[in-house]
């Protein structure tokens, strides 16, 4: 065993990694997917009062492997479970919830690398909650942004977003009193809701804008039909979850885009690949300072993985953690 069997809390966990760090990590785990390692697309059931959803990943490059496992309920349930490639034997389980936004957020930071065009300098969000906040921190992280518009329905919401922004990092912030005002001539969108319908409208998409579309898993659809329709490249964070093979995977799916494709206004052509492809190298990221871009991620265990991985290796080496012991099942019948 290369470190100890850990149980790490979410106290434990926070402040245990910075989200540059986070996004190097999840930057390498799509590398590794986009040079064949395997992931699974999320898949979801449930009851009238509660859904479950799973996936995951193997990465031998870090000799690891496993996934995120959470509930919807009265409140949101988060675990990870970390697996050592090479034996099998249980590493560490993870609670979710506190990195829970950082990892979500680190795809936009690297979609915005990959498919922005390199001279962004501003950024439209649309949300307010930790997931925006989280993404617009990860675009940062790869781009030398100066100005960020940001709308919410709630003005004191998108007030108070722009205040903690312009406070914390050297970029003007300004709530605007529209999505409209948020998309329109800026070089990356950020679309961050729970909102069950579109919250933005592809006319006030310019070109050469980059989108990161973070909350659209179906039944939600944040990106109209409209948007799609000017889209050049559209990226998924895993390809198998835009055309579902199953009932599971079709209800974690890529909603707009498949209404876009309904109203003949996308392509299979306009899916361009998954982004592992692109930050591998094995497909070209934006080509022309004109095209429009679009990543769609709505979590998967590329990003969970890699980070997950990230921070048990920052446990071990912190001391942190407290020890478990997960036995193998030919152990179990001697108990």
């Amino acid at each position: 065993m290369e470190g100890p069997q850990l149980y790490l809390s979410g106290a434990d966990l926070n402040g245990l990694a910075t989200l540059p760090e986070i996004v190097d990590a999840v930057r390498d785990g799509f590398r590794f997917r986009g040079e064949g390692d395997p992931a699974t697309a999320p898949s979801r059931i449930g009851t009238d009062d509660s859904v479950v959803t799973s996936y995951t990943a193997v990465f031998p490059e870090w000799n690891v492997m496993g996934g995120y496992m959470y509930a919807v309920g009265n409140d949101v349930w988060y675990t990870t479970p970390l697996f050592a490639v090479d034996t099998g034997e249980l590493k560490a389980v993870l609670d979710g919830a506190v990195w829970n936004p950082a990892k979500t957020g680190a795809v936009a930071g690297v979609g915005t690398e990959f498919m922005a065009v390199e001279d962004a300098r501003s950024v439209g969000v649309v949300g307010s909650a930790q997931i925006a906040q989280a993404s617009l921190e990860a675009v940062m992280t790869v781009r030398e942004i100066e100005t960020v518009e940001v709308f919410s329905p709630t003005e004191a919401n998108r007030v108070e977003f722009a205040e903690r922004v312009s406070s914390e990092f050297d970029v003007d912030a300004e709530p605007v009193s529209s999505s409209a005002e948020a998309v329109a001539d800026v070089d990356v969108v950020i679309v961050a809701t729970d909102s069950p319908s579109p919250v933005i409208d592809g006319e006030h998409i310019s070109p050469g804008t980059h989108i990161n579309a973070m909350g659209a898993a179906h039944p939600k659809r944040e990106i109209d039909i409209e948007t799609f329709r000017k889209v050049d490249k559209y990226v998924p964070d895993i390809k198998s979850r835009v055309f579902g093979h199953s009932v599971q995977e079709r209800r974690r799916s890529a909603r707009g885009y498949l209404e876009a494709f309904d109203a003949n206004a996308v392509s299979e052509n306009t899916l361009h690949g998954e982004l592992g492809q692109v930050v591998a190298g094995r497909l070209p990221g934006r080509t022309t300072d004109d095209e429009i871009t679009l990543v769609d991620s709505v979590g998967t265990a590329i990003e969970t993985v890699s980070a997950a991985h990230l921070l048990y290796e920052k446990a071990v080496e912190r001391g942190v953690g407290t020890a478990i012991d997960n036995i193998p099942r030919h152990e179990s019948d001697d108990l």
